[in-house]
């Protein structure tokens, strides 16, 4: 004998069980309902042998219940979540985009999804006598049943023979430089922040138990577990799109003819230095010495890798002095590659060109490089930089301090370079 216990308070849903298991293909099946205060439930009774096929049955039912009613919603949630830097409408463009895949009784998606949520009720109910609907749903049966490869997971010789694939490698950096181990984050309002003091963190529970999960980066405890893996996702988040943006840099000019214009050439491969740039100096500020330190040596100190290939090789440490110049190099190519192309009023959200004020452009190279020459102590460039930006700066460079000068940078709305 074999029940099976499904839980809800969906009315909805209890409705379309009961008029399904009505028709259910088995005999030996008899089906009771219970009103508690909080939810109701179906009790699936079955007295026969074939344990395995009724168990099938049900788990076919509650697949097509998932396929026909909320499929919809689900998807909505996880590209809410995974897309959550796209517009709303750019959005819906991807739901439309996956609906229709999901959908299409004739696409080999439609019968994997089927098949992967039809295994995992059934191994679910083989261990188990009841089953809450929505929490399972959450929990295991949409991590796999909408796993389609995305177009970025193609092989690099067919996603860079279109403008377009380029397009969705820059995308795909922007999308790592968004997740929580970096600027969703820890770059942004939580970790650096913590090691900044900006926040009272407790170094111990708290009088509710609650165990503040950055105390030990409040404490600066780097070699604890947990603080170590912290460390260790950032670094490696930083050079996984490192490794991105070279995989692009290696075929940009090679196939430069599949672009739709010089200028779309040159900005899409300014943006990938300039942003190549950008995560090492992340990196740099991070994990090596200041300039300023050891009485102004700091640019001698060894500090970390400058990774202009793309492999799995690793890369000679440099100095604080060479990497810097590696940025710098960067910048100044990215600069020369977008110097009169960019356009900041294109209103089609289809061209390359759109909402560049959103992005890595001229201006944000050029206020990222004033803050590398600020870094490295060099005021005078630093100077020539942010003049472009905001015009004459009143005063002289030597009456300028550090200060003033990152004030000025500040006043730029260029790009988020905090």
């Amino acid at each position: 004998m074999k029940s099976i216990c499904i839980k809800t308070n969906d009315t909805h849903l209890l409705n379309y069980l009961l008029n399904e298991f009505d028709y259910i293909e088995i005999d030996k099946v008899c089906i009771s309902t219970n009103q508690f205060k909080n939810y109701k439930n179906i009790i699936i009774h079955y007295t026969g042998n074939e344990i395995s096929a009724f168990i099938h049955e049900v788990s076919c039912i509650l697949s097509c219940f998932v396929i026909d009613e909320i499929e919809e919603s689900i998807l909505k949630r996880l590209i809410l979540k995974n897309y959550f830097y796209f517009e709303a409408l750019e959005r819906k463009e991807i739901l439309d985009v996956c609906y229709d895949i999901f959908t299409d009784e004739f696409n080999e998606y439609f019968d994997k999804k089927y098949n992967c949520l039809i295994n995992d009720f059934s191994s679910y109910l083989a261990e188990n006598k009841s089953i809450i609907l929505s929490l399972f749903l959450a929990l295991t049966a949409c991590n796999d049943w909408l796993n389609v490869s995305p177009r970025t997971d193609m092989k690099a010789e067919d996603l860079f023979s279109t403008e377009a694939g380029f397009r969705d490698a820059l995308i795909g950096v922007y999308a790592l430089m968004a997740t929580d181990n970096l600027y969703g984050k820890n770059l942004s309002y939580a970790y650096l922040d913590v090691l900044a003091q900006y926040y009272t963190s407790p170094h111990s529970n708290t009088s509710a138990g609650y165990e503040h999960n950055l105390k030990n980066a409040a404490a600066y405890n780097y070699t604890e577990t947990g603080e170590e893996s912290r460390i260790l996702s950032i670094w490696s988040s930083h050079f996984s799109a490192i490794a991105n943006i070279n995989q692009a840099l290696l075929f940009i000019d090679e196939n430069r003819d599949v672009f739709t214009s010089e200028d779309i050439h040159h900005i899409y491969k300014g943006e990938f230095l300039s942003l190549r740039a950008l995560l090492h100096f992340n990196v740099l500020r991070l994990f090596a010495l200041s300039p300023m330190m050891d009485n102004q040596n700091g640019l001698n100190t060894l500090a970390i890798p400058y990774v202009e290939q793309y492999t799995n090789i690793a890369q000679p440490q440099l100095t604080v002095k060479e990497v810097l110049a590696k940025i710098v190099k960067d910048l100044l190519a990215a600069k020369d590659l977008m110097r009169e192309r960019e356009i900041f009023n294109e209103s089609d959200a289809s061209s390359p060109m759109y909402k560049r004020s959103q992005r890595m452009n001229y201006y944000a190279v050029t206020a990222l490089l004033a803050r590398v020459y600020l870094y490295e102590n060099d005021k005078k460039s630093a100077l020539t930089e942010v003049k472009e930006i905001i015009g004459e700066v009143d005063g002289e460079i030597l009456h300028l301090t550090r200060w003033q000068l990152v004030v000025q940078l500040q006043r730029t709305r260029c790009f988020n370079l905090n």
